[in-house]
């Protein structure tokens, strides 16, 4: 990832643990084009955060990247566990971020979708917790999805559509976002 006609693009990641092997997370840049500073792992193989600078223009902001456990399989005292780590090292980046009067960007696999994707489907469907939790988050801390409403999941052939990996953004970052989401 970092050698050949890659050997600008940096890699900051955080792999699974031995005890959540289905997590691990990372985030691959063109350190030409960015300059990625502070990286710390909040939960590992689950939460990054960073600061990100564009070099183009000196857009300066931090970056969150997230892989929410999955909401299928069965509910283990440990994966609940790892669902409220996770939910609050979201929840502590955007206060942090806040505090610090920084623009926000949260990327990743949230395992759930916005209202605006919930109402874009064929069959809308009312939404369960973990959409119920990201309309909250998103609406505390004054963030919104960018990007069309893409199905990112397919339960099989056939199969039930959701749109669960997200660009999510502070409202200064919302004007100049352009993401492509698939």
């Amino acid at each position: 990832l970092t050698t050949g006609d890659y050997g600008q693009w940096k890699l900051h990641e955080s792999p699974a643990p031995a005890d959540d092997t289905s997590a691990g997370v990372l985030v691959w840049y063109d350190a030409e084009t960015v300059e990625i500073t502070e990286a710390t792992e909040m939960v590992p193989g689950r939460v990054q955060r960073m600061r990100v600078r564009v070099l183009a223009d000196g857009t300066d902001f931090d970056l969150v990247n997230a892989y929410i456990p999955t909401r299928g399989g069965t509910s283990t005292a440990a994966k609940l566990i790892r669902l409220e780590a996770t939910r609050e090292a979201l929840e502590d980046a955007a206060d942090a971020a806040d505090a610090k009067g920084r623009e926000l960007v949260v990327a990743g696999d949230l395992q759930a979708q916005t209202a605006r994707a919930l109402s874009a489907q064929r069959h809308a469907r009312s939404g369960n917790e973990y959409d119920a939790w990201l309309g909250k988050y998103t609406t505390e801390h004054c963030l919104m999805s960018v990007g069309e409403v893409e199905a990112t999941y397919c339960a099989g052939e056939g199969g039930a559509t959701t749109a669960i990996d997200h660009w999510i953004v502070s409202a200064m970052m919302a004007e100049r976002a352009e993401v492509e989401v698939g």
